[in-house]
């Protein structure tokens, strides 16, 4: 699948709440790129963040969950990365819920990748993984982001082994872990 990440938004919405793709950078929208994506036999993936910005300062999904799943589902989104670096923690469990609500109601089946688990801190064993399935979130990021080095690589692994018979209970058909990818 291809999978395009944070600062592809334009850096305002429309004048009905919609979020739109930067017109330099993706001048025939998301629906085409969409389209043209899945005619080469790829997944289409996404990014938005569950709080008023994304990481990058672009228009998130903080109170347009449900106008933001219809864009995304029309779009022809396969995979829905939600981050949740800008907002209050306190936020993230409903801001999460409604998005797994407004992606149910979409019309498209759509992978839900939830980024809440890695703003809940380091220990495992509190995070509410029950909630996570419950949500809708088909994959959790659960801590730190990969960076391009052993070390990094090495620690996320350790992370993991650390808390592996506490986090097996929680993945099965429909959700899992997700331990970060290396982007290159």
């Amino acid at each position: 699948g291809i999978h395009m990440d944070d600062c592809w938004e334009s850096m305002e919405r429309d004048d009905q709440d919609r979020l739109f793709a930067n017109t330099t950078r993706f001048p025939s929208g998301l629906s085409a790129l969409g389209k043209y994506i899945h005619s080469k036999g790829a997944t289409f993936g996404l990014y938005t963040d569950e709080g008023p910005t994304t990481c990058g300062g672009y228009p998130a999904s903080e109170n347009y969950e449900g106008i933001d799943a219809g864009s995304f589902a029309a779009w022809g989104v396969d995979y829905l990365k939600v981050d949740g670096c800008t907002q209050h923690p306190d936020y993230l469990p409903t801001g999460y819920k409604k998005m797994g609500k407004a992606l149910e109601l979409s019309g498209r089946d759509i992978v839900y990748s939830c980024s809440w688990p890695a703003y809940l801190g380091d220990d495992e064993t509190v995070k509410p993984y029950g909630k996570f399935i419950l949500y809708g979130c088909n994959l959790w990021r659960n801590w730190n982001d990969i960076q391009c080095s052993w070390e990094s690589l090495s620690s996320i692994i350790e992370h993991y082994g650390n808390y592996s018979e506490y986090l097996a209970v929680y993945a099965g058909p429909g959700h899992w872990h997700d331990p970060d990818m290396l982007i290159i």
